[in-house]
């Protein structure tokens, strides 16, 4: 779902602290592709120092249209000068294996990298982009230099549309007996490409939680029928599994066709839970499958701060649907509520520091149309014991919005709270180059910066620090592993760059990362505590272009 407006990042910030999917095209026509180019990735190189680079980095973004136009973006690092670049080319192969032949170079004389980035437009074949949208991860892109003349950084490319898929679990949507009339729940279904999976194949991830089913299942099945029908097995999966107080998560191998016939008319086709006992194949539990939209809160938290603050998180959420009937004449506009305009959303807990494909922690509820539910101090309620900081990404309908007020809670000493609104973040406003302003550092004024990577993929970032003339003063690369949020200081001992201590008092800091991540920044002031979001400028797209290209 594409934001209209920007909206300010939600921050609890005075603490101190890949491989493409293949999809038919959407309604615009248009497929996204991205890949993170390293060194490491190229294969067979031979430069002065041997193999590929050793301090380049970057990532590329690919888009194809309906008729076959083909736009690609570039951000690099680590390359030295864009006159030592002298080659930006698309190539068939999977990881791990060389291409001999560039099927498409992007750069030429006239439109070449200016200051490690680069734009270009242009036509290719029909039969080049089905390949590309058919097998993505067949496909990489590498960049050459006079040094690493035969491969300096390179990458293969990865999904940049993801896709979720979502419902509710009843044993009343069960047809033809045997259903638990206890049991329920909700699931998340995602898909992300992988050379592990094969040919013609993608990783399906699942997050299934049940409720009055106990934690022992026979295993999962996606069937095709509609709602109120009986449904036809295509795909089973999680054989025998075993739940953690109900709930199972887990990867799987799905073919591209499978998912694709889901994902293009999702209403046809369901998801059916099969309890140990079930003794039924018609399952105990079964739900149809939704197209989900994803929220992201990248901070929120609940934990004590400096100088005696104590941090909660409220998260407000307002169902936009109308149900169907009594409503003024108007429509329901749901693609997801039932037909009270009825919504089922299910938000899901990262804490900072930890790493994982699943949420530690998720958390389901329901709202009728047209509907204001606020959850006071949100991640204690959602997610028993999770004190800390970490990010929410709430699955739910289209129509469904959400906010949080992040606050100083004092009301126990009678001196009340100070706080932060701000609404929740759509997958399109997390970037993979930008930059923040106005970073400071000094007696009176302190900034701290987080990260939040909303992938499956390890994500590397490399970092830049700019005093108020533009003079660097610090650099670093990390690195954030999947579905992984990070806080800290930005400068100091703890700080993202722990070189720097001196003052600066409106400086700049900016990110170039393998993939989209939600980065965000808060200038505190030392004695108040007040604090000023900072949201990054999105450099991608101030450096696109529309230059022709001169691929084959």
């Amino acid at each position: 779902m594409k934001r209209m407006t920007r909206i300010l990042f939600l921050s609890l910030l005075s603490l101190s602290t890949t491989a493409l999917l293949a999809q038919s095209t959407g309604s615009s026509g248009i497929t996204n592709y991205g890949g993170q180019l390293t060194g490491s990735n190229v294969v067979g190189g031979s430069g002065t120092n041997g193999g590929g680079s050793g301090t380049g980095f970057g990532f590329v973004g690919l888009s194809i249209d309906a008729q076959n136009n083909l736009t690609v973006h570039s951000g690099t690092s680590g390359l030295g000068s864009d006159s030592g670049i002298n080659g930006f080319s698309l190539y068939q192969g999977n990881a791990g294996q060389r291409g001999n032949t560039p099927l498409m170079t992007f750069d030429s004389s006239t439109n070449r990298f200016h200051n490690g980035s680069f734009s270009s437009t242009g036509a290719i074949s029909a039969d080049l982009a089905a390949q590309i949208r058919n097998n993505p991860s067949n496909y990489y892109v590498q960049i050459n230099t006079n040094e690493f003349a035969t491969g300096a950084i390179r990458g293969q490319l990865g999904s940049s549309d993801h896709q979720v898929l979502t419902g509710t679990l009843l044993g009343s949507n069960v047809v033809g007996g045997g259903a638990n009339g206890n049991g329920s729940g909700n699931f998340v279904l995602s898909v992300r490409d992988s050379s592990s999976a094969g040919a013609g194949n993608m990783i399906l991830d699942y997050d299934i939680s049940t409720q009055g089913m106990g934690s022992s299942f026979s295993g999962f099945t996606l069937g095709s029928g509609t709602a109120g029908s009986g449904s036809t097995s295509l795909f089973n999966f999680g054989s025998g599994s075993t739940g953690n107080n109900g709930r199972v998560t887990g990867s799987t191998t799905i073919s591209r066709d499978t998912w694709n016939q889901m994902w293009n008319n999702p209403s046809g086709f369901n998801l059916t839970v099969n309890g140990a006992s079930s003794g039924t194949n018609s399952g105990s539990i079964r739900g149809q499958l939704n197209e989900g939209t994803e929220i992201f809160l990248p901070i929120a938290g609940s934990a004590q701060g400096a100088n005696g603050t104590s941090w909660k998180t409220d998260v407000t959420m307002f169902n936009g649907n109308y149900a169907n009937s009594g409503n003024s004449g108007k429509l329901s506009i749901a693609l997801n509520a039932d037909a009270n305009g009825r919504v089922s959303s299910t938000m899901q807990w990262y804490p900072s520091g930890t790493s994982s494909n699943s949420a530690q922690s998720t958390f389901s509820s329901q709202m009728n149309a047209r509907n204001t539910s606020t959850t006071r101090n949100a991640t204690n309620s959602w997610f028993p014991g999770s004190n800390g900081l970490g990010a929410i990404r709430i699955i739910t309908d289209v129509n469904v919005h959400a906010n949080s007020r992040i606050y100083d809670d004092q009301s126990g000493s009678g001196r009340g709270t100070t706080g932060q609104w701000s609404d929740g973040m759509y997958r399109d406003e997390a970037y993979r180059q930008g930059t923040m302003a106005s970073v400071a550092n000094s007696s009176s004024t302190r900034t701290n910066v987080g990260f939040f990577n909303p992938s499956s993929d390890t994500v590397s970032v490399h970092l830049t620090l700019f005093d108020e003339n533009g003079t660097q003063m610090g650099s670093r690369d990390m690195a954030l592993g999947p579905w992984q949020h990070s806080q800290m200081p930005m400068s100091g001992n703890s700080g993202v760059f722990n070189t720097f201590n001196g003052t600066m008092n409106g400086g700049s800091l900016s990110f170039l990362a393998g993939s989209n991540i939600f980065v965000y920044g808060s200038s505190i002031d030392n004695a108040s505590g007040d604090s000023s979001m900072m949201i990054p400028y999105d450099e991608e797209a101030g450096n696109s272009s529309t230059s022709s290209s001169n691929g084959q």
